[in-house]
């Protein structure tokens, strides 16, 4: 019977280190400066593809169901582990997406517009939280 020599033990051992270390962390947070509410969107596990370059869609907009201050999006350790284990092809990320407190930055409708009504209804947002699902 052969015994394996303990440079293939070794050699596993990097390529298992070098897996796991190269899953990076990263955060990107985008601002409209307006004042953060209390209301928004969390998803630990949004799907993304390979390594991210084909990103999900979140639409701010459609969550907030009108001005949105803060999106962040970030890939967490497990998010990067899956990442590596799937050698790139699925890339999950946490994203959180955080309404605006008023909506004295949404659009208003044009005057020659004669229905007063909101540009972006609430359903959008209900509508678009099924579509996640």
């Amino acid at each position: 019977m052969r015994r394996q020599s303990p440079g293939w033990i070794l050699t596993s051992l990097a390529l298992a280190s070098a897996l796991t270390l190269s899953t990076a962390c990263y955060h990107s947070i985008i601002e409209t400066g307006l004042e953060p509410g209390p209301t928004g969107y969390h998803e630990k596990w949004e799907t993304a593809w390979l390594v991210g370059l084909i990103p999900a869609e979140v639409d701010a907009r459609g969550i907030c169901g009108g001005p949105w201050a803060r999106v962040e999006t970030q890939q967490s350790f497990l998010n990067g582990l899956v990442t590596a284990l799937t050698l790139g092809i699925y890339a999950p990320h946490e994203v959180e997406v955080v309404c605006a407190a008023s909506q004295s930055g949404a659009r208003q409708p044009p005057d020659d517009d004669p229905s007063g009504r909101d540009p972006l209804p609430a359903s959008d947002r209900e509508s678009y939280l099924r579509r996640r699902k």
